[in-house]
């Protein structure tokens, strides 16, 4: 299963320490508690890979197209207040893709 990280980026400082965290619990639990592989997408990890010219949208554009790829997408605490993040819940929805919150989940 491939799951996306969404949480908020835009505007924080620390979002290279909580998306790791984050990935390293969620990667703890599903192997303790689910069978089978889990590929986490983490999108702050782009920064290495994306121009510093990119624009917003243009950013959000490759998140979408990350998020196609996934089974599903883990919403991170503080996603509500993010317009990104947001827009990715959309998609997902859209895509009738599995939608886990971080509170529920943990």
């Amino acid at each position: 299963m491939k799951v996306y990280l969404s949480g908020p980026i835009t505007g924080t400082e620390d979002y290279r320490d909580r998306f790791a965290h984050c990935e390293s619990r969620l990667r703890r639990e599903w192997s303790g508690n689910r069978n089978g592989e889990l590929e986490v997408v983490n999108p702050a990890k782009l920064e290495h890979i994306i121009p510093k010219s990119a624009s917003y949208e243009e950013i959000m554009k490759i998140c979408f197209d990350l998020l196609q790829m996934c089974d599903g997408i883990m919403m991170m605490p503080g996603w509500k207040d993010s317009r990104g993040c947001n827009q990715e819940y959309g998609f997902a929805r859209a895509l009738r893709k599995e939608i886990y919150e971080w509170e529920e989940w943990f």
